[in-house]
């Protein structure tokens, strides 16, 4: 959903643009690590945290064996995504290593991970850990809480009211949660 964020961070640990990362909507997870690594957060702040430390999105980290990343409430947009050196190991499927929830396929299991899941990564080889950050020149986005939005209406226009066409333009919504890679649901 945020292209930017995703290559971002992939680019931050030295992995490949289009590397398997995960993504993060509005709730983080509590992850362990079983091995040192190092890794990315990008996109939302999303609050994150190392064993209950805050830490910064946007930049390289250090991440110890039994180290915990978690994440609290959202401070500034929706989407995180988080990169991890090497790479996740998860199978392609036509060209992507993305999870399509609705259709039970790619990612991991085809799946949302769940509490217990165990996440490997690809190698990655023997490059050693730099600190890196965004460029200053390159300031994180602003998220917000509110956007507006660019309509073009479709062939089906004619098939609403003028009104009806005019309250949908005019309005202000919230997007649920129920909301996905598919549509929003306001």
């Amino acid at each position: 959903m945020d292209p930017f964020a995703s290559r971002a961070a992939n680019i931050l640990v030295g992995n490949n643009d289009n590397d398997a990362v995960l993504e993060l909507t509005a709730l983080g997870p509590k992850l362990l690590f079983k091995n040192p690594t190092w890794v990315a957060i990008t996109g939302a702040n999303l609050s994150p945290t190392i064993n209950r430390k805050p830490i910064s999105n946007w930049e390289t980290l250090k991440i110890e064996k039994d180290d915990v990343l978690a994440f609290g409430p959202p401070k500034d947009g929706m989407r995180a995504y988080i990169a991890i050196a090497g790479g996740i190991d998860v199978p392609q499927i036509m060209g992507s290593r993305s999870t399509y929830l609705k259709g039970d396929f790619g990612g991991f299991e085809g799946r949302a991970l769940q509490a217990g899941d165990v996440v490997s990564t690809l190698s990655s080889g023997d490059r050693e850990y730099i600190k890196r950050r965004l460029p200053t020149e390159m300031s994180p986005p602003n998220y917000g809480e509110t956007h507006d939005l660019r309509v073009i209406m479709g062939p089906q226009e004619s098939y609403f009211t003028t009104k009806g066409v005019s309250t949908f333009l005019e309005s202000t919504y919230t997007v649920s949660m129920d909301s996905d890679r598919m549509g929003y649901r306001l």
